[in-house]
């Protein structure tokens, strides 16, 4: 069976034979995110933090060629703040990569691995 990729490499198989198998790395997609919060009573500045490392943590763990569905973000935002009832109400989520931003889907490419880290996470609270 042939092999199909950009990358190549020579490997050798288990009775001392080589071969030239070819592959493809994923191209990294670096997501940015935009979130405007509305702070309502017992609001918490903390809770900035665990918003942003499980929005990491969510976009990190997304497979090659795996979409990111924005709107399934506001149920992962809430589920930080931890009191029983809301501190603050998300009045505008969206993501941005490759120079096109959405609030629906961000769609990846078969080759393609969205990632994200802190910084790119911009939440500003009104």
């Amino acid at each position: 069976v042939g092999t199909h990729g950009a990358v190549s490499a020579q490997v050798e198989d288990a009775w001392g034979g080589t071969h030239m198998v070819k592959f493809q790395r994923a191209a990294i997609t670096p997501v940015a995110l935009s979130i405007e919060i509305k702070a309502l009573a017992g609001y918490e500045s903390a809770v900035e933090d665990r918003i942003r490392e499980a929005l990491v943590s969510h976009i990190s763990g997304l497979g090659i060629g795996q979409e990111l569905v924005v709107p399934a973000l506001y149920g992962l935002c809430y589920a930080q703040d931890p009191g029983p009832t809301p501190t603050f109400a998300i009045t505008l989520l969206s993501a941005s990569a490759r120079g096109a931003s959405t609030a629906g889907v961000l769609p990846a490419a078969w080759n393609q691995r969205l990632t994200t880290q802190p910084s790119m996470i911009q939440i500003l609270v009104h």
